[in-house]
Formats: structure tokens, C-alpha cells, sequence
């Protein structure tokens, strides 16, 4: 859980721009430089749906197949920061996770080809954190920082855990609106993907 003062800087954020923040377990004390990529974690983006005709529709995870990240663990908290890039047009959708056999593989190409052509358009996604702080609660990092989503650029938080084992992993909330993206509809706005994306990370920090 992240302390008091923590929670109050999150909602001051919030007033200027609706914050993802991953929640996730302690951390190990581990320190170090680490290049992070498809190879040593999976990036997944989790979709909802919406709307008088939402039925119609399905739950979607999309994996990221092409993302990078720098990772400085240092002992002193302050002292560490983290940077991660990623190429919007690498999306592959993985499934329904409501009903995983629902999509064939041309409906799951179609789905991709939608969001190249109407969301994303091809166009980079970045953050960069400008504070690290730790969570004396649970031993977890909390990190400030800034996302660049399409363009628009906006303040984020979130929680990152580390073990022992070098396991990484955690879960993010990203408003599309915050954003200014407009969640994509169709059957004129009776199926809609809702406002809020879940992102979810989980690997290990590489060997060096």
C-alpha cells in the first residue's frame, strides 16, 4: 500500500491528470543497470467494453512485441529512475479473455488494423520518470514521472515491485480521455471500449 503522503500527491495529480498506478508487492533491495525488453517481459494491454450493445463485443488482451526500457536500481531511491519506449504499431492481439476462442486469426488482424489506422496511428509512446521515492510500508518504489501518449504528454505515478528473484510485475490504469483519445465505438456508439486500459507487466530483470 503506498503511505499517506504518497496517496496525497497521487490526487493532486489526479486533479491535473487521471494518473495510472500499478499496485504490486514489496521490493527486494537489488541494485544495478537494466536494458528491459520483449525477451525478458511480457507487455500486455487488457481492453473493456461498454455500451447498450456491449455484449456484442469482447474483452481483449493485446501483448506489446516491441518496447524497451532502462531500469537504475540504486541504493539510494532518489538515485534511480527508469525510461521506457514503445512502438505503437507492434500490437498483437492475443485473445478475448472473456471467451478465448471467440476471435479467429483474421478477426484479430482486423482488430489490430483498426487501432494502427484509428487510435494510435502508428505514433510513439514514452515515459520518463523525474522522481523516485520509497515506500517505507512495504519496501516498494514509488515513481513520478512523465507519459507522452500520442503526443500529449501528462503526469503519471505507479508502484513498481521487484523480488528477490529478480521477478518484476505489476498492473497500470491509463484513461484514454486523460490523454485526450477518445475510447473507439462502433454500431454508432452502442459498442464502446471503455475509458479505462489496464496494462500489465511481468518478467525478470535480465542477467547480466
Amino acid at each position: 500500500m503506498l503511505g499517506e503522503a504518497n496517496v496525497s500527491a497521487l490526487r493532486r495529480l489526479r486533479l491535473r491528470r487521471p494518473a495510472a498506478l500499478l499496485h504490486t508487492g514489496p521490493m527486494a533491495p537489488l541494485s544495478g543497470s537494466y536494458r528491459l525488453g520483449p525477451a525478458d517481459a511480457t507487455l500486455l494491454l487488457k481492453t473493456g467494453r461498454t455500451g447498450p450493445m456491449a455484449k456484442l463485443g469482447h474483452d481483449l488482451d493485446i501483448r506489446v512485441n516491441a518496447w524497451s526500457a532502462q531500469l537504475e536500481l540504486a541504493a539510494d531511491p532518489a538515485a534511480s529512475s527508469l525510461t521506457l519506449d514503445v512502438d505503437s504499431s507492434s500490437l498483437q492481439v492475443l485473445g478475448a479473455a472473456d471467451a478465448p476462442d471467440a476471435l479467429s486469426d483474421g478477426d484479430k488482424s482486423k482488430i489490430v488494423g483498426t487501432i494502427n489506422e484509428h487510435i494510435f496511428k502508428g505514433r510513439p509512446i514514452s515515459f520518463a520518470s523525474n522522481r523516485v521515492e520509497a515506500n517505507r510500508d512495504d519496501g516498494t518504489l514509488s515513481v513520478f514521472g512523465q507519459l507522452d501518449l500520442l503526443g500529449t504528454p501528462g503526469p503519471i505515478a505507479f508502484t513498481l515491485n521487484v523480488g528477490a528473484d529478480g521477478h518484476l510485475s505489476g498492473t497500470a490504469t491509463v484513461v484514454q480521455t486523460a490523454f485526450d483519445l477518445k475510447p473507439h465505438s462502433a454500431m454508432k456508439g452502442a459498442l464502446r471500449l471503455t475509458d479505462e486500459v489496464k496494462v500489465q507487466v511481468d518478467g525478470h530483470l535480465p542477467v547480466s
